[in-house]
């Protein structure tokens, strides 16, 4: 009898711990966060404090995962990135790879170094767009830089999110996302778009249709 009474207050004993991994976990995060890190030993000190064994600190180690990493004898503190920020990122750094890409063909191809590398560059490149209705419709581009793009086609797209396929070579096709922010009249029935690059996007990403003029 006094044995399976002693094997449940150890469960119970044994659950309890568990559940208070988490204030803990709080407790010295809070510590590193507003010092930038923290020492072993003031992990085990914290950990005695709220009733846990100080040997156990490598399992808090553990328990933190990449909030916390070592250096030099001490556990620096590293917010986790918030989802929606690492996308963003991820976002950013294709466009720019895109556009630094786009950049260094036409450089490769016109075999000259630009004076000015980061204003724009005039390039002539045939490109389809597709418009938000999901047609297609023919343009040309006119030039491109590390900010955006702009092309010449016969309709004005101020305003509009259409999708451009680009391509340069056989098996060298780029896709991606352009938001319109101006428009201007280049002639009759002619227009010329400019806008940001919002993503960059695949095949997979979009049904292209047959394009019209």
């Amino acid at each position: 009898m006094t044995s399976t009474r002693n094997t449940k207050l150890a469960k119970s004993a044994g659950q309890c711990h568990t559940q208070s991994w988490e204030p803990v976990k709080e407790a010295i995060l809070r510590r590193a966060e507003s010092r930038g890190y923290v020492l072993p030993r003031e992990i085990r000190e914290e950990l005695q404090r709220l009733g846990f064994d100080g040997r156990r600190w490598r399992e808090f180690i553990r328990q933190a995962g990449s909030l916390l990493t070592y250096k030099n004898g001490r556990y620096y503190y590293l917010p986790a990135l918030n989802e929606t920020r690492l996308r963003e990122e991820e976002r950013q750094l294709h466009v720019r790879a895109l556009l630094q890409a786009l950049l260094e063909h036409h450089k490769r191809t016109h075999h000259r170094e630009e004076r000015r590398a980061a204003d724009r560059m005039e390039v002539i490149w045939p490109i389809t767009l597709i418009l938000e209705d999901g047609s297609a419709h023919r343009a040309v581009t006119r030039d491109i830089s590390a900010a955006g793009i702009r092309f010449l086609g016969s309709k004005s797209l101020l305003g509009q999110r259409v999708i451009a396929r680009l391509t340069l070579q056989p098996r060298q096709e780029h896709v991606f996302a352009v938001r319109i922010l101006w428009t201007c009249e280049a002639g009759d029935q002619l227009y010329e778009n400019g806008g940001v690059v919002l993503e960059v996007l695949t095949q997979a990403d979009v049904n292209i249709p047959a394009p019209s003029t």
